[in-house]
């Protein structure tokens, strides 16, 4: 009987179709690059999720149109990582003479993350 129980041991995986839109907290700062501005989002469910503040110019043939509509500003997703605990604050830090910033990230335990 042991042989047949360990043969079919039931193994669970936790796998989610669509991740979740809500946003429980949010930090702005520069994490990857010098000068690149980026959003640092923590979500339900211990996701965080590194998006990257993108500005492109259109080019437009009419001279009459306004200089304001030709720029449009859209997040770019740059990395997601789901931690399997419960995150409840988020916070920047940049430590001196350092051209970054570092996230510092607070869980429902009372822990702290420098990331």
């Amino acid at each position: 009987f042991s042989l047949i129980s360990s043969i079919f041991t039931m193994k669970l995986l936790d796998v989610r179709l669509r991740p979740s839109s809500a946003v429980i907290q949010s930090c702005l700062g520069s994490f990857t690059a010098k000068d690149q501005e980026e959003i640092l989002l923590i979500k339900p469910g211990g996701t965080i999720e590194l998006h990257a503040i993108v500005k492109t110019t259109a080019q437009s043939s009419d001279d009459d149109e306004d200089d304001d509509d030709d720029e449009r500003t859209f997040l770019k997703l740059i990395t997601r990582v789901e931690t399997r605990s419960i995150l409840r604050s988020c916070s920047v830090l940049r430590y001196p003479g350092e051209q970054r910033d570092v996230a510092v990230v607070g869980s429902d335990s009372g822990a702290v993350s420098v990331l």
